[in-house]
């Protein structure tokens, strides 16, 4: 028997997630998780500019999750380049109430640490255009 022209089959698109984190840990497991989940990695990225070359070489990622502290320096510049390549993104962070700029006040963010079936809700709900994330 034939499926209905207008059925889907079970197909998985691909989903790249570039990951920005600086604690090696952190991003081995923040990786383990996100591949386990279907996500294919980009990094992780422990430097901006690491994540700039990423981009550079790679194809595009569909999405991004950024550790706001990268060692001391800002992610904000890396969030500007994102979000004018119309990249969505999610802060990932540890501190209890950061200090978030103004214009990214309505970026979600995730508290570390988080599950992994968390994290891959958050990103999925962001890809679909819901910006309300479980924190």
């Amino acid at each position: 028997m034939e499926a209905p022209a207008d059925s889907q089959c079970d197909i998985t698109p691909e989903r790249r997630v570039l990951v920005v984190e600086d604690e090696a840990i952190v991003a081995m497991i923040l990786t383990a998780g996100l591949q386990s989940d279907g996500w294919e990695v980009i990094g992780p990225a422990a430097t901006l500019e690491e994540a700039y070359e990423l981009l550079a070489a790679e194809t595009a990622p569909d999405i991004a999750i950024l550790d706001l502290n990268l060692d001391g320096e800002s992610i904000y510049p890396l969030a500007s380049h994102l979000e004018a390549q119309a990249i969505p993104f999610v802060f990932y962070s540890g501190y209890s109430a950061p200090a978030i700029e103004p214009r990214f006040k309505d970026v979600p963010r995730i508290n570390k640490p988080a599950r992994a079936e968390v994290i891959d809700a958050a990103l999925l709900r962001l890809l679909t255009g819901d910006r309300e994330v479980d924190r």
